[in-house]
């Protein structure tokens, strides 16, 4: 069942799975690598605008006695 060490262990993961091992998802399951990320681009900022303000709340008047 099993070689041991008769041959070279990368030969023997090569021929058993088709192809060179990837670690990079295991180093990113036990967060050892950043996760890749898709890149957007970011928006230019325009330097004349105005940052967003928080609507008025609502002001109650004063209830005379």
């Amino acid at each position: 069942l099993s070689r041991g060490n008769s041959e070279e262990l990368d030969k023997l993961y090569r021929d058993w799975r088709g192809r060179d091992p990837i670690v990079q998802p295991m180093l990113e399951d036990r967060g050892l690598a950043p996760a890749p990320t898709t890149s957007v681009p970011a928006k230019p900022s325009d330097s004349t605008a105005t940052p967003p303000t928080a609507p008025p709340s609502p002001v109650t008047p004063p209830v005379k006695k």
